[in-house]
């Protein structure tokens, strides 16, 4: 046999080794499968009165079944689901969501692509307080102010602002005095 006929036998033989990948692949993906995914998640709440006071959890890991397809794209971040909504009702006094608070908000909101099997994510803390307001006077003492060796203060300090207010949540507001 000549180099030129084992060249191209090797040719035919790869082709159809890729073919045969390529179809197997697609129609492996047309059967349905469990994955565990990281659902992005989103809390509803009135943002103009409270705020948050760590981090709050962008995703939850639960284990889906729905079609190879579907768990590709959902994988693979390409046209991924709208995210969870959880709506916070009283987010002030409540903090946390166990799995069991969980399960109906996205059995309810899940696409119809995948069902649960279970939820990975035992529960998702947070921590919300009210928003609210300070106001302080400022002042400065000229005494405390540290100064380099030969150098004083040879005018009068003025201060731009007298008063300054401050928002945020309350916890961090009430260790704060009135005058700083």
């Amino acid at each position: 046999m000549s180099e030129a006929k084992k060249h191209k036998s090797w040719k035919i033989i790869l082709l159809s080794f890729i073919g045969a990948s390529i179809f197997w692949f697609f129609s492996a993906l047309g059967k349905s499968y469990n994955a565990r995914i990281d659902y992005p998640v989103f809390f509803d709440f009135d943002r103009d009165s409270l705020v948050t006071v760590g981090a709050l959890a962008k995703n939850i890991k639960m284990d889906l079944y729905g079609g190879g397809w579907d768990l590709l794209k959902q994988t693979l971040f390409f046209g991924a689901e709208e995210p969870i909504v959880v709506k916070l009702a009283n987010p002030v006094s409540t903090r946390f969501l166990t799995k069991q608070d969980l399960l109906p908000i996205i059995s309810d909101q899940l696409s119809d692509k995948f069902r649960i099997n279970f939820i990975l994510t035992d529960s998702i803390l947070f921590q919300i307080e009210s928003r609210d307001s300070l106001q302080l006077v400022v002042s400065l003492d000229s005494i405390s102010v540290d100064l380099a060796a030969n150098h004083r203060i040879t005018s009068d300090i003025v201060l731009s602002a007298d008063t300054v207010t401050i928002h945020g949540p309350t916890s961090f507001l009430d260790t704060l005095e009135d005058k700083y």
